[in-house]
């Protein structure tokens, strides 16, 4: 049974090399089945480019895992931990996962995605 993706905001927690840990609510597509994330790697990239100042051949950068909502509003004003982003991140109950597409439709590993 195919079923499509919803587009859906998701916070993400990225760690980019020299600037540290950034939480961005990015659109990605979301297969409710089998809670994967899909997210284009040229926006990522793009991000990643725009907080870095000295622009690198190979920018080093890692999606550690999403956030809830309620922990990225926190996070806005300033009134998370880095503690608390660990936590949540690496929390055990945490299935969903993170698939790069690189603008073509042959990237999705399962197929029941439409």
């Amino acid at each position: 049974m195919k079923q499509k993706t919803r587009v859906r905001k998701i916070p993400l927690v990225i760690h980019i090399d020299p600037v540290g840990v950034v939480m961005l609510r990015k659109t990605c597509r979301l297969c409710v089945v089998c809670e994967m994330l899909v997210a284009h790697r040229a926006e990522i990239e793009q991000l990643a480019d725009g907080l870095v100042q000295a622009k690198a051949e190979k920018r080093e950068y890692v999606v550690l895992g999403t956030l809830g909502t309620k922990t990225w509003r926190r996070g806005l004003s300033g009134s998370v931990t880095v503690q608390e982003l660990v936590l949540e991140v690496f929390r055990p109950d945490s299935t969903t996962t993170l698939v790069f597409e690189d603008g073509s439709a042959a990237a999705r590993p399962d197929d029941h995605h439409k």
